[in-house]
């Protein structure tokens, strides 16, 4: 298979355990792009884990940031980006998003985020049950995601993932 070349971001949008963080990073390498992810920035500018700015300034301040951070993102140069699990709930970065990016879905169920994910303590949202937490994120936001272009399964092996997403991207514009 040739490798595409994107002349766009490309955004991979899912919920937490999806492997977003993960994908990016082995597709941006596979692509010769740059990978950014959301949370990481965040963390790196305010010094301080996406769970303690949770804790100490609530969730509405992270999704400020996180919005900034976005935003920065998706109208900067062609890079792979991975996106926090709730980050197109912003209508701003959603709209900039699908007019901007090549959105990609890493779908998967509650019971494999939930294999993955264990006990979930460093992610504020999930706290208590994590199944019973996913699935109501689940519920919520698939309609969201479902925007993106193109959706894959997010169970398999990462790089089989992976080459999904460069068959995908192999494919005429949608």
């Amino acid at each position: 298979m040739d490798r595409p070349t994107p002349s766009r971001p490309i955004l991979l949008v899912g919920l937490p355990g999806a492997g977003k963080s993960t994908i990016a990073s082995l597709l941006a390498k596979t692509l010769g792009l740059p990978s950014h992810d959301s949370d990481r920035l965040i963390e790196a500018a305010l010094g301080r884990s996406v769970a303690d700015i949770f804790r100490e300034e609530g969730e509405a301040y992270f999704r400020r940031e996180e919005r900034r951070v976005l935003l920065s993102l998706l109208t900067g140069s062609t890079a792979v980006i991975a996106a926090g699990g709730g980050a197109l709930l912003d209508p701003d970065v959603r709209a900039l998003a699908g007019g901007r990016t090549t959105m990609v879905w890493l779908d998967a169920g509650p019971d494999i985020l939930t294999a993955r994910l264990g006990e979930a303590v460093d992610r504020p949202l999930l706290a208590g049950d994590v199944r019973g937490m996913l699935a109501a994120l689940k519920a919520a936001r698939d309609p969201v995601y479902a925007l993106a272009p193109i959706r894959i399964d997010a169970a398999p092996p990462r790089m089989e993932i992976v080459d999904a997403i460069l068959a995908a991207l192999a494919e005429p514009v949608r």
